[in-house]
């Protein structure tokens, strides 16, 4: 039995999720991705026929670390799709309390089943009972009938949900974080203090500029917005932009720290 099925579904929606960002909106996306989920479902279920395990040990293993994690993609990105409807259909209140109440779905599950203690804790002694296969032909409700085969262990149903609710409870945080913001009203959005210098604003957004990230806007009026929204003064600019031609030794100072910053962030994510 393949055990890179969860791999190739990640790289896949990862891309899928790149791609379509600049393309359309949410609900498309996840909607992509939940299709691509259930194709590699179809795969595993078309591995799974016949006798596809050496072993007790390796058919354990598939059902308690390589399963969990396909169908907790196919929940999770199938959750968060009809999420995306509720925005769609709600008002911005009423979207922000109906993620709420998910949220304390997704908090709530691990306490009403000891299968997350079970298995972060690294406990062996029950894998039978939580792992192996039921030899049964009924499906223990009507949403596993798209899993695996009918026989799904009962372990793998319930860590397949607590991945997707891993993963869900993280999005709907920084959900309502922005809803919370845009709520806010434009006013106290723009108490947000910025902490950039005059000059260090200029070689972030001039740099910005250069890359055609505002488009055919010219240099002038991205200091304008600078200047509205961030509350940094910038009305000399052209003397700013002086200064940084006249430049010697490293020319990009603040870049260079964004850079570090950056990279340094990514190193400590490994």
């Amino acid at each position: 039995m393949r055990t890179d099925h969860f791999e190739a579904l990640l790289v896949s929606i990862e891309e899928t999720l790149i791609v379509e960002s600049s393309e359309g909106g949410a609900l498309a996306r996840y909607r992509g991705c939940v299709q691509l989920a259930e194709e590699a479902i179809q795969r595993v279920r078309e591995e799974l026929l016949g006798d596809p395990f050496f072993d007790r040990l390796e058919e354990i293993r598939f059902y308690k670390e390589e399963a969990p994690r396909v169908w907790g993609a196919y929940l999770y990105y199938r959750r968060l799709a009809e999420i995306e409807v509720w925005r769609k259909t709600r008002s911005p209140e009423r979207f922000r309390e109906l993620l709420r109440m998910e949220l304390r779905r997704a908090e709530v599950y691990p306490e009403e089943h000891s299968i997350r203690e079970y298995y972060y804790l690294g406990q062996t002694d029950s894998d039978e009972r939580y792992f192996a296969r039921r030899r049964v032909r009924e499906p223990l409700t009507e949403e596993m009938g798209m899993f695996l085969d009918a026989d799904m262990p009962v372990g793998t149903y319930r860590l397949a949900w607590m991945r997707a609710y891993e993963s869900l409870r993280e999005w709907l945080i920084d959900a309502l974080e922005e809803l919370d913001y845009q709520l806010m009203g434009i006013e106290q959005r723009r108490k947000l203090e910025c902490m950039l210098t005059p000059m260090e604003a200029i070689e972030l957004f001039k740099g910005l500029h250069e890359a055609n990230v505002f488009g055919n806007w010219p240099f002038k009026r991205v200091m304008f917005w600078v200047g509205e929204n961030m509350g940094i003064k910038v009305s000399n600019y052209n003397h700013l932009l002086q200064d940084l031609q006249r430049r010697k030794g490293n020319r990009t100072t603040f870049l260079d720290k964004i850079k570090e910053e950056l990279v340094r962030y990514m190193d400590s994510k490994k």
